[in-house]
């Protein structure tokens, strides 16, 4: 398996974890929830492009954004 594929099931792990937990935690009154992959920040013309990005109450007072940035830290080579 190469570093996409690994990167690809880590994402989707941690999708399916977080639609498990919000539907346990919010009950019958689950909020509209957004789930986007890859979506492009740009903050002072600095392009961000997290790997999950969970919006609660899309579009209302109560709006809330969960980002996910998934790493492979094993495979990761990291001079110290």
């Amino acid at each position: 398996m190469n570093t996409k594929e690994k990167g690809d099931q880590l994402e989707n792990a941690i999708e399916r974890l977080e639609k498990t937990i919000l539907g346990k935690y919010i009950g019958a009154e689950r909020p509209e929830i957004s789930i986007e992959r890859n979506k492009i920040f740009v903050v002072d013309d600095v392009e961000y492009r997290p790997d999950l990005v969970i919006t609660l109450y899309p579009n209302t007072d109560y709006e809330s954004v969960i980002i996910f940035e998934c790493k492979n830290w094993k495979d990761l080579k990291v001079k110290r």
